[in-house]
């Protein structure tokens, strides 16, 4: 590949990382169970194979190429390695570390990621569209209010992606909160996500012949002061990726104990259900229910999904064979779809076949990314099997 050493200021460096990642015991358990390896069969291409060749990289002090951003990239940072790793390595956090490092030292990465900031910078979300339309799914029958302690963070795919997923969660929100709730509107910018997840976090980027000084930290710092500004204390997610953003990385990029609590829709309406203050409609349907890796092995959220779909009568919950903290991503995460939008269509494929075995009529999941994404590749395996997300189902039946 024509790697040349690097000077000694060049060298790529990820701090209290850089020794963690010699504890890496090179066993390969990681191998056949990470979704990128199952589908390329390429040593590079799965957590181990990664942390030799970035080993590598750290103690010869090569140059980086095109190829190595490739490889870094070619993950999806699902933590399905970590739930099997003898030495529990921090795979994910080095990983992002290393992308990070990378972006600052070559004010970019992958060219299909690099769009995401100078759309962050124009239009406050990575898909580009107009912040005027981020509100546009909102309905009349809402219990929107302009101060108080709840708050809906929408995020960007609910947005402009899944806006029937939006407009189901603001409407369990408005049954089930008396005192309703605030909507950032149009004060809401991307919760940051696909930027941390990708490395993209302080750079100046050249795109289409403009120069680009970019801080990701002052669009979080932006969505904190806004939400403190309107009274809030709680706030509720339904994208698995913006609940986990919001609760563990925005502290952390901003170096601050944020004055909130964070729930998850799952949690909040599984918790009213506990307290008797939801009923259900009886609704006689076969559903196999996956979990999120945002929601599941990043914040150990697994049994209120499913609680909420037992609870409804005539629901029968089909496990598939890989469920809970063995579930098989989606493909979508951590940059992947953007980056290898074919690949990922791939990882989604081995998820809906196992779905399917399992003879359920409904993929019932809790985040919207891996709606959209597993819907997609049911569309181009030409399949019949529907997905909703718990917010869509509670919608629907809820009394």
């Amino acid at each position: 590949m024509g790697w040349k050493k690097m000077s000694n200021k060049e060298k790529l460096k990820i701090s209290n990382y850089e020794d963690y990642i010699k504890n890496c015991s090179n066993c390969s358990m990681c191998r056949e169970i990470c979704p990128t390896y199952l589908i390329s069969r390429r040593e590079s291409k799965f957590a181990g194979g990664r942390m030799r060749i970035f080993r590598t990289f750290v103690e010869e002090g090569l140059r980086f190429s095109g190829a190595f951003l490739e490889i870094m990239a070619f993950c999806m940072t699902c933590k399905r390695c970590e739930e099997i790793c003898p030495v529990k390595l921090d795979y994910v956090n080095i990983l992002e570390t290393i992308r990070k490092e990378i972006v600052s030292k070559a004010m970019k990465t992958i060219e299909k990621q690099n769009r995401f900031v100078p759309y962050l910078v124009k239009s406050k979300n990575p898909y580009g569209e107009p912040q005027k339309e981020r509100m546009s799914w909102v309905i009349n029958e809402l219990n929107i209010i302009s101060y108080g302690r709840y708050a809906y963070f929408v995020g960007c795919t609910s947005s402009y992606r899944a806006k029937e997923s939006a407009v189901n969660t603001a409407k369990i929100l408005s049954k089930i909160l008396k005192e309703g709730f605030i909507l950032l509107k149009d004060e809401e910018y991307c919760c940051g996500s696909p930027y941390l997840r990708t490395g993209l976090v302080d750079l100046t980027l050249n795109y289409k012949n403009q120069s680009i000084e970019f801080h990701l930290e002052d669009y979080i710092k932006h969505n904190i002061k806004t939400l403190k500004e309107k009274g809030v204390k709680k706030i509720i997610f339904n994208c698995s990726g913006c609940y986990k953003t919001a609760k563990i990385d925005w502290a952390k990029s901003t170096k601050t104990k944020l004055p909130f609590q964070f729930f998850h829709i799952s949690e909040l309406i599984a918790d009213k259900l506990k307290k008797n203050e939801i009923n259900f409609k009886k609704w006689s349907k076969k559903i196999t229910y996956h979990d999120p890796c945002h929601l599941g092995r990043h914040m150990g959220i697994y049994e209120e999904p499913r609680e909420i779909l037992n609870a409804i009568p005539g629901v029968k919950l089909i496990e598939m064979e890989h469920n809970k903290q063995e579930t098989i991503c989606c493909g979508a995460g951590g940059g992947f779809k953007a980056g290898f939008p074919q690949e990922s269509l791939e990882v989604a494929k081995i998820r809906i076949k196992e779905a399917i075995k399992t003879g359920a009529e409904i993929i019932a999941t809790s985040c919207v990314f891996c709606k959209n994404h597993l819907s997609s590749a049911i569309q181009k395996m030409n399949k019949e099997i529907k997905v909703l997300n718990i917010e869509d189902i509670v919608a629907d039946q809820i009394q």
